[in-house]
């Protein structure tokens, strides 16, 4: 097993502000890549951590480092990523109980989360294209914050809004259709996902 680190922070001088958050973000990657390296030992599961910074947060991928280490890390992922959120979870309270500070640390395993991105992806663009055909809203399957953060990126990307109805674990993506943007309430649209992913207490759910 192995760590390796994707990042480069040696250009940033000491007293930047830049630089004392990618430490403590390099930090939060340390802490959580040891917890998970432990947590492979007791498990006796092989695969290597790749500890990165991305999008201002520490970012852990555990990837298969021999043949047949990816049929063992599927049961890390869970069916539909369930496992893979609780360690996410746990990862995340590890680092919380060295640091005393919360944290928005994303873990892959197996590369789970860059294959269903790239998934939903295609989703949240083809319902885009309804929109703008139909005039009418689209609803979109329950997911969880992650895969909706996904959707609502894209979504955004294409100059539309989007929405989160529902409750866990129904909770989903609504896109609406640009005559119905104005009559939204901006601090209702996305930002339920967006406090979800980061961590905090998710936004009022709409019925």
């Amino acid at each position: 097993m192995s760590e390796q680190h994707s990042n480069d922070s040696s250009h940033h001088s000491a007293g930047n502000p830049v630089s004392s958050t990618v430490s403590r973000l390099e930090e939060e990657g340390e802490i959580g890549a040891d917890y998970l390296e432990e947590l492979l030992d007791i498990a006796d599961l092989g695969g290597d951590i790749d500890i990165d910074v991305d999008h201002g947060r520490a970012s852990i991928a555990v990837v298969a480092s021999e043949e047949g280490d990816e049929r063992e890390l599927a049961d890390l992922v869970g069916r539909d990523g369930e496992v893979l959120e609780a360690v996410q979870e746990l990862t995340r309270l590890a680092v919380q109980a060295r640091t005393g500070n919360r944290s928005r640390l994303m873990l892959d395993i197996n590369g789970y989360r860059a294959d269903r991105r790239i998934e939903l992806t295609k989703v949240a663009q083809e319902a885009v294209t309804k929109v703008l055909t139909s005039g009418e809203p689209v609803s979109l399957e329950p997911m969880n914050p992650f895969e909706r953060k996904v959707c609502h990126d894209v979504v955004a990307a294409a100059g539309l809004v989007s929405e989160s109805e529902g409750a866990e674990p129904h909770r989903y993506v609504v896109v609406l259709p640009a005559d119905e943007m104005d009559d939204q309430d901006g601090d209702d649209i996305n930002d339920g996902d967006q406090t979800e992913e980061a961590g905090d207490e998710p936004a009022v759910e709409r019925a």
